[in-house]
């Protein structure tokens, strides 16, 4: 489980997103995710990792990513929040890894720094 709490980026870039990635003794896992998030009608799609929309400028993103193990390394995700202050963000997807989950990442989808907010990440 990953916890946001006010997470943003210093980025005036309305679009970007908080992406997390899975990984193994070989290292992250940074392509053959499927997954969508999104807000309203806009919604994106990322093969990179689950992404989690908006956290881009004076926006920020405060919710819970649910990620389950099904058997035979593949997983899934399931996500939902408050993103600025006026609409939910929800989203899921799955990945197989191919591999035993070790290693888990939360960065920005676009590459840049975080300005604010708590990361949360709890594993049972």
């Amino acid at each position: 489980m990953v916890n946001l709490y006010g997470v943003s980026a210093s980025s005036t870039t309305a679009d970007l997103a908080v992406l997390i990635q899975l990984g193994t003794s070989s290292g992250l896992k940074t392509s053959g995710y499927v997954e969508t998030s999104g807000i309203r009608t806009n919604a994106y799609s990322d093969t990179t990792g689950f992404n989690i929309y908006g956290s881009g400028g004076s926006n920020a993103v405060s919710g819970i990513a649910i990620i389950n193990h099904m058997g035979n390394n593949a997983y899934v995700s399931s996500h939902s929040g408050r993103y600025n202050s006026s609409n939910v963000v929800s989203g899921g997807g799955s990945v197989d890894l191919g591999g035993t989950l070790d290693r888990i990442r939360v960065k920005l989808w676009s590459g840049g720094n975080f300005d604010a907010g708590l990361v949360n990440i709890m594993y049972e």
